[in-house]
């Protein structure tokens, strides 16, 4: 079963969950419901010694490492690959932890929190479903899935952040304990495989402490945990080549997870790990070069970003231009030079430009 697009509902990849339990190192129950009474799904591989959390649609409208997983197990099903890795390693996934904002693609649940923003509060279902996991599995290591807007690019460069990872903090002071030491160790096979891929387009996320957040809530519990975050990799806003990515990702990590712990000095591991340049608010959607017959705030661009609408079980990108009080971007996926607005911008008073512009752009540039 393929996943394509940007939109998975809780029914989309149940059809899929279930298909994986034919083999037999596969098992799916439920581990209790949303706000609205949608079922939470728990899937479990494998037997071994090594106990690995994942977690994935905090965020329901973040679908992109949910479709990578989803790929990535379906390869394993009945496969010798799948059997090695059960013999070593044992996965509690939750693939859908908020499926009531997956299926109406927000990235709040039902009652507008946060559940990334709940892990002490404990104000919401799905929060104690994940806690009562967390406590009954007891992980040696968690990921923590996640994706982000095509807003990002990296500190010193103008790549944007196809790919970014982080291994949280456990305090204020972001002190490198052993667990977090271990996360970034990992990180580091993971990014040093993935270079390949994509190059300098790896970022760091940004690693500011709030142990109401799940990351930093299990890192601080003493667990070594991941953060994935999958990002915009050109015109491919489907997100398909991301995720494949993605899956990479997990295949290198769990074949690394298989293998004996090879010693490295504390030093390289923090050094490699802070050579990932930083995640940076400097990217938007898409850039009108030249198209003001004015300068407007010393340029002469329009700065575009899209606004992702469920529309009829597809998602909608409207094209929404940056307005007068917002920073401005220095990069963006896609250029454009539009001489036919330039010509109409020219017919008509500056007053009206920004009704027009705002039309002339929600049509021909959305997708």
């Amino acid at each position: 079963m393929e996943f394509n697009t940007r939109y998975l509902a809780p029914d989309h990849i149940l059809t899929a969950l279930k298909s994986l339990t034919i083999d037999p190192n596969f098992s799916l129950d439920v581990l209790g419901k949303s706000a609205e009474g949608r079922h939470i799904y728990g899937l479990k591989f494998g037997s071994g010694s090594k106990r690995i959390l994942l977690w994935s649609q905090m965020h329901g409208n973040e679908t992109t490492t949910t479709k990578a997983l989803l790929h990535y197990l379906q390869r394993l099903v009945n496969s010798e690959k799948g059997a090695q890795l059960a013999k070593h390693l044992q996965l509690f996934i939750i693939p859908m932890l908020n499926p009531d904002g997956a299926a109406t693609y927000t990235r709040l649940n039902a009652n507008d929190v946060d559940l990334n923003r709940d892990a002490l509060d404990l104000s919401q279902p799905e929060s104690i479903v994940f806690r009562e996991v967390f406590n009954a599995f007891k992980p040696e290591l968690c990921l923590n899935l996640h994706g982000q807007r095509s807003i990002y690019g990296l500190t010193g460069s103008e790549n944007p952040a196809v790919l970014s990872f982080l291994a949280p903090a456990a305090d204020s002071e972001r002190t490198i304990t052993p667990a977090r030491l271990e996360a970034m160790r990992l990180i580091n096979s993971i990014t040093e495989a993935l270079h390949e891929d994509i190059g300098q387009q790896i970022g760091r996320y940004d690693d500011t402490f709030n142990n109401n957040c799940l990351g930093d809530y299990c890192t601080q519990q003493g667990i070594p945990t991941i953060l994935f975050e999958a990002g915009q990799f050109g015109p491919d806003y489907s997100r398909n080549n991301t995720a494949a990515l993605i899956e990479k990702a997990y295949a290198v990590l769990f074949d690394q997870l298989c293998q004996p712990v090879t010693e490295v000095e504390r030093n390289s591991i923090v050094s490699c790990y802070l050579d990932l340049p930083e995640n940076q608010v400097n990217y938007c959607d898409l850039i009108l070069k030249n198209v003001l017959p004015i300068a407007i705030n010393d340029t002469n661009d329009l700065f575009i970003q899209y606004r992702e609408l469920l529309v009829e079980g597809s998602i909608r990108f409207e094209a929404e231009v940056f307005g007068p009080e917002s920073l401005e971007p220095e990069f963006a996926h896609r250029y454009e030079n539009d001489t036919e607005l330039n010509s109409e911008l020219k017919r008509l008073n500056q007053a009206d430009w920004p009704p027009f512009i705002a039309d002339y752009v929600l049509k021909k540039y959305s997708h």
